[in-house]
């Protein structure tokens, strides 16, 4: 079809039908998830009504905006939350505009970077490479990691920032630029990183093929708006953690606590409150892809890129070897943790507890990270921990990427014919990708994991069903559109695999501690990363060795994960920006 106003129309008329049927399997998902598994008398009140009844009654009340009263305060929901609302509004108001504000001032570094490349190759490589290990540093730091991290340095050390919450203690309402400095950085750094290197990386590739310069701006433009969108979407799920751990009253702060207290229709009404926020936004970015993809003249596409030189390629390969070295030794350490620290994760010693690292126990042993509250040794604790989560975490991600392969590669298959039925048979067979992925994967995930029950059986399901399948089929799609048509079709495949691969493993390396933090990952006496840092955040004044060693090993075992797929994917000639993306959704 070469009509552009049709195409255009078409474009957007399935966007709104998107919206409105991903609305209502959401919410249908929501609410059978609900009946399925929290409805025991124990639990939640059980209804004798028809199931067809109370699922219209619990529509309607949606739509009221009735979500019922909290199990546990007894007061209406829609209460609980219009109280916890404008702090979150307030906190992602101020995070959107610094992460667009540290977006812009990335992309302009990067356009300088990229005018240096052209004059100087050496420096301009070195800032490649280092802006590469900027954003992998930061997809392989959880947001409470982040937090954490910026709380102790600059709240608890130097002490030139407040601790947490809005206001100075001892006031009620207000609101100080000096509490939302931390928060507001913590939610907005990694998405501005990940905005501006898709805005780059576009920048990049329609400016290697020439074509109108002068269109190149309002492109940009609106490209900067619709990731800087994406990116606010993937801040909700970053809210659940920043309100916890800077204590302010959101409704994140508010989701955790019922998840804690399994107050599930408070956990209820937020999932559905979460699911409309990003729906909002999803239909804002979709405006501007639109206006982008077929209102404005269209911008020539790069052409194939040349063959890089010898040296390149030797440096590439070597850059592949440091990355690969860099995922080998904290599997290696991680999985002899686990072999070798079975005995020690248990032990108990009330005379050794907060002791500082290099300490040595009543018993003769060195503690090299120190103790925690229980004197149990950060550091086996911590080894084991990682033993676990990245063994888990690679099985995980080949179950998912298998599961993902065929789906992905038919929608891929079919959105390169460029017909309105292959769009249309395309969009069928992606819905259901579309639907998980429209709300937060960290939401969704944890009111999965809420509902059905926390453990590591349930967590290695729902991680990979809900979390990893989803974003792996959506980018074994995009990978096959992008992939470089004269590569032999294994060739192909091998470099779409291991990336997808890759990726899943990084990205639950990093998602079950988050899950461990809220307390829905793996239970107790087995020790999870998110909850040793759960445990010390409460005493890290006291003993700061018990939250920042842990979160500095968590750091590392992912960040070998992110650098080595980036670097997979520039080998077998694809273009990487949508990948982050979607891991952030």
């Amino acid at each position: 079809m070469n009509n552009p106003k049709l195409r255009a129309g078409l474009f957007f008329l399935r966007r709104i039908v998107w919206l409105i049927l991903t609305f209502l399997v959401m919410t249908t998902i929501i609410f059978a998830l609900m009946q399925t598994w929290a409805s025991a008398p124990a639990r939640m009140p059980i209804s004798e009504q028809p199931i067809w009844r109370q699922y219209i009654q619990y529509l309607g009340g949606m739509l009221r905006g009735d979500f019922g009263p909290s199990m546990r305060a007894g007061q209406p929901v829609i209460e609980m939350i219009g109280r916890s609302l404008p702090s979150t509004l307030r906190l992602l108001g101020l995070a959107a505009l610094a992460g667009m504000a540290l977006s812009a001032l990335i992309v302009l570094a990067g356009v300088l970077a990229l005018g240096l490349r052209d004059r100087a190759p050496v420096p301009g490589a070195i800032l490649q490479r280092l802006g590469q290990v900027g954003v992998a540093l930061g997809m392989a730091a959880p947001a409470f990691v982040l937090g954490l991290y910026l709380l102790y340095l600059f709240a608890l050390k130097l002490e030139w920032l407040p601790v947490g919450g809005w206001v100075e203690l001892g006031a009620e309402r207000g609101f100080s630029l000096r509490h939302a400095l931390l928060p507001t950085l913590t939610l907005a750094i990694l998405p501005a990183g990940l905005a501006a290197r898709s805005v780059l990386g576009e920048i990049v590739h329609y400016r290697a093929g020439g074509g109108n310069r002068g269109l190149l701006a309002p492109h940009a433009v609106l490209s900067f708006f619709q990731h800087g969108l994406t990116q606010t979407i993937g801040m909700l799920g970053g809210t659940l953690l920043v309100e916890m751990v800077f204590s302010l009253p959101g409704v994140g702060r508010l989701l955790a606590q019922s998840i804690m207290t399994r107050d599930y229709f408070v956990v209820r009404g937020l999932a559905n409150l979460f699911l409309l926020l990003a729906l909002l936004l999803r239909a804002a970015a979709d405006l501007a892809q639109g206006i982008d993809g077929f209102i404005l003249p269209s911008l020539q596409a790069a052409a194939p890129e040349a063959k890089a030189p010898a040296t390149a390629q030797v440096l590439r390969r070597v850059w592949i070897g440091i990355c690969l070295l860099l995922v080998v030794v904290p599997f290696a350490q991680g999985i002899s943790g686990f072999i070798t620290g079975g005995d020690e994760i248990a032990r108990l010693n009330a005379a050794d507890r907060n002791l500082p690292p290099g300490s040595e126990s009543t018993d003769g042993d060195v503690y090299a990270w120190g103790t925690d509250s229980l004197g149990r040794d950060i550091r086996a604790r911590a080894r084991y921990a990682l033993g676990v989560n990245l063994g888990s975490s690679l099985l995980t991600a080949l179950v998912a990427l298998l599961l993902a392969l065929p789906g992905g590669l038919l929608a891929g298959y079919l959105a390169q014919r460029g017909a309105v039925w292959a769009d249309l048979v395309g969009d069928v067979v992606m819905f259901p990708v579309e639907a998980l992925t429209a709300l937060p994967g960290l939401i969704l995930l944890a009111f999965i994991l809420a509902v059905t029950g926390p453990g590591m059986g349930s967590l290695l399901i729902w991680l990979t069903l809900a979390f990893l399948l989803p974003r792996s089929m959506r980018m074994v799609r995009d990978w096959w559109m992008m992939a470089a048509p004269e590569k032999s079709l294994w060739l192909r495949l091998a470099g779409i695999s291991l990336g997808v691969l890759v990726f899943g493993v990084g990205a639950a390396v990093v998602t079950q501690p988050v899950m461990g933090f809220l307390g829905l990952g793996i239970q107790p006496p087995q020790p999870d990363v998110g909850a040793i840092l759960g445990e010390g955040m409460r005493f890290m004044r006291m003993s700061p060795q018990a939250v920042l060693r842990p979160a500095r090993a968590l750091l590392f075992a992912a960040l070998g994960w992110f650098l080595l797929a980036d670097a997979l994917l520039s080998e077998f000639g694809l273009h990487t920006r949508k990948a982050w993306l979607e891991l952030n959704r």
